[in-house]
């Protein structure tokens, strides 16, 4: 799949952060979600269901295209 610069992602985090959904503090060296647009973050919980939506998007959108991942 081909990765763009805005994309979200999930990551490590290197300070401690606040869930943007449920206000969960995101510690240093959790997991979490990051959409880079918009600068928001989000725990595994809040985040993993909209991320996924994002990532079977982008790969029906590639597959519509004909690029195969």
């Amino acid at each position: 799949m081909i990765r763009y610069k805005g994309d979200p992602c999930k990551i490590v985090a290197r300070f401690n952060s606040t869930c943007q959904q449920c206000g969960k503090q995101i510690k240093k060296g959790e997991s979490f979600y990051y959409w880079p647009n918009g600068k928001q973050a989000y725990c595994e919980k809040c985040g993993e269901s909209e991320y996924n939506r994002f990532i079977e998007s982008a790969m029906d959108e590639e597959i519509y295209n004909g690029r195969s991942w």
